[in-house]
C-alpha cells in the first residue's frame, strides 16, 4: 500500500507503542506463514492500523515472543492470531498486488521492468488470496475498474476517483464488523486517495500522468493558497468522519491506537504530504 496510515509516535503511551508495533510484527509474521516469506515485503503501516482495528475487535489472541530475520538473537512480542489477523494478511497480498499492477501501467517498458518482476514473483501470492477471499477480491477488482475509468477519462473531479478507490477499503472494513467499520476504512481510503494525489502532484505533473487534484484546479505545481485550503478542508472532512465511526466501535485495547492515528497522526501526515515534506522524510521514519 502506500504507507501514510501511521500513528503520531510521540503521542503514544509506551505500552500503546508497544502493542502496535506487536501488531505490525504479527502482521508480518502472517504473512510469512500464509503465504511465504516474500510476502513479508508487501507489509505496510496501512494494514498494519487494519490488523490494529482487528484485534481491538476481538482482542482475544494473546501476545507470543518469536525471533525473525529482522530479529534472529532477541524474541520480540507479536500479536498473530486471530481470524481478523489473517483478513488483513490476505488484504494486503491482494492491494500489494494491484498495486503493483497500477506502477506497471504507469511506467514505460524500462521503468516498470522492477514492478513487472516484482509482479510475476507476486502472482502465487495473489492466486492464494483470492481464492482465501473470492467476494473480496471481486469486490477489489470492481472498484478498481471503476477507477482506472475515471483516471483514463482524465475525470475532473476528486470526490468520484476517491469515492472508487474508498469502496476498496470499506469493503475490505465491512468484511471486519459489518456497517461501521466499512463507513470508517471508506473514510480512511479517501483520505489516503487525495493525500497520495497530493504527494504525487509535482511527478504527476512533469509525467503527463493523471493526478484529480491537478485535473480538478488546472495546477502546473503544488497546491498553495486557497486551494490547499479547500484540500485541507476536504481531507479533515474524511478524517473527522472515519473517527465519527470509530466512536461507535468497541475496540478495547486497540483504542487509543485508534484515536491516536486518527486525530493526530493522519493530520500530521496532511501537514507534511501538503509542506512537500513527506518524500524527503520517508525513508528516515521507522517505527
Amino acid at each position: 500500500m502506500f504507507g501514510y496510515v501511521r500513528p503520531l509516535k510521540g503521542e503514544l503511551k509506551v505500552s500503546e507503542f508497544e502493542r502496535f508495533r506487536a501488531v505490525y510484527c504479527g502482521l508480518c509474521h502472517m504473512l510469512s506463514r500464509r503465504y511465504g516469506f516474500g510476502a513479508r515485503f508487501l507489509l505496510s503501516y496501512d494494514l498494519a492500523f487494519y490488523a490494529a482495528v482487528a484485534d481491538g475487535l476481538d482482542s482475544s489472541a494473546a501476545p507470543e515472543f518469536r525471533r525473525c530475520a529482522a530479529s534472529p538473537f532477541r524474541k520480540k512480542c507479536i500479536l498473530c492470531k486471530g481470524n481478523g489477523m489473517e483478513l488483513a494478511a490476505d488484504l494486503t497480498v491482494l492491494l500489494g498486488y494491484k498495486k503493483l499492477d497500477d506502477e506497471v501501467r504507469d511506467s514505460g517498458f524500462f521503468r516498470g521492468l522492477g514492478a513487472r518482476f516484482l509482479r510475476l514473483l507476486l502472482t502465487p501470492y495473489y492466486r492464494k488470496a483470492r481464492r482465501y477471499r473470492p467476494e473480496l477480491g471481486l469486490k477489489v477488482d470492481e472498484a478498481l475498474a471503476a477507477l482506472e475509468k475515471l483516471e483514463g477519462e482524465r475525470c475532473a473531479s476528486i470526490d468520484y476517483p476517491a469515492d472508487a478507490f474508498a469502496r476498496i477499503l470499506s469493503a475490505a472494513g465491512e468484511e471486519l464488523a459489518g456497517e461501521r467499520t466499512a463507513r470508517m476504512f471508506y473514510h480512511v481510503g479517501r483520505w489516503i486517495y487525495i493525500v497520495d494525489a497530493c504527494d504525487d502532484i509535482g511527478e504527476d505533473i512533469a509525467a503527463r500522468r493523471y493526478n484529480p487534484v491537478a485535473e480538478r484546479f488546472g495546477l502546473t505545481g503544488p497546491p498553495d493558497g486557497e486551494i490547499r485550503a479547500h484540500i485541507e478542508g476536504t481531507l479533515a472532512f474524511s478524517l473527522d468522519a472515519a473517527w465519527e465511526a470509530a466512536r461507535e466501535l468497541e475496540l478495547g485495547r486497540e483504542a487509543a491506537l485508534v484515536e491516536n492515528t486518527l486525530r493526530l497522526g493522519l493530520y500530521a501526515v496532511t501537514d507534511e504530504v501538503l509542506a512537500g515534506r513527506w518524500k524527503a522524510k520517508k525513508s528516515k521514519r521507522t517505527l
